[in-house]
This record gives structure tokens, C-alpha cells and sequence, in this order.
């Protein structure tokens, strides 16, 4: 996994790519607990994002519970095998996610 991130405006742009397994996972944790403190706003970026487990779920969970009150989260782009996780799972009736 790759997570370029930029901040505009008060807006976390995490752009993932690769896989986002347990291990990787872990990773991601590290990224959003430095970054998410100063942002008003979270976007994913999955257009890259071949793969997702449970690791990574959990990652996209703890980062909306922490960017609710604030702005929220946002997911763009994810791939039809990274969206038909999220729709299997009921997470896509949580997330906001936009394909375009």
C-alpha cells in the first residue's frame, strides 16, 4: 500500500493505492492518527485501491468515527471488487462514497 497525502483548506486527502490488508493496515493507522487531529475534512482517494480486508475496514470505520463531528469522510473512486466489499458489508450505507 501507497498513501500520498496533501492537505488543502482543512481537507485530508489520503490517495491509496495497492492493497489495504492487515498488515498495511497498520500503516494507514499511523497516517491518519498524525493527520486527522488538523483536518476538518477526510477524502479517500481509491482509484488505485485494488484490495481492501477487514484490516482495512476497520481503518475506514475508526477514521469516520473520528471525522463525523467534524466535516465527515468521503470515499471517491473505488473500484467495482473495492465497492463490492463495501456494499457486502453495510459499509456503504455509512460512508458517503462517489464514483465520479
Amino acid at each position: 500500500m501507497t498513501a500520498i497525502e496533501s492537505m488543502e483548506n482543512g481537507v485530508l486527502i489520503l490517495d491509496v493505492s495497492g492493497q489495504l490488508n492487515a498488515v498495511t493496515s497498520l500503516e494507514l493507522h499511523s497516517i491518519l492518527e498524525e493527520r486527522m487531529p488538523e483536518a476538518e475534512k477526510l477524502i479517500f482517494e481509491f482509484k488505485d485501491l485494488s484490495y481492501i480486508s477487514s484490516g482495512g475496514l476497520r481503518e475506514l470505520l475508526f477514521a469516520y468515527e473520528a471525522m463525523n463531528p467534524k466535516g465527515g469522510m468521503l470515499i471517491l473512486h473505488a473500484n467495482p471488487e473495492v465497492r463490492e466489499v463495501l456494499d457486502v458489508t453495510g459499509f456503504s450505507t455509512i460512508f458517503e462514497i462517489e464514483e465520479e
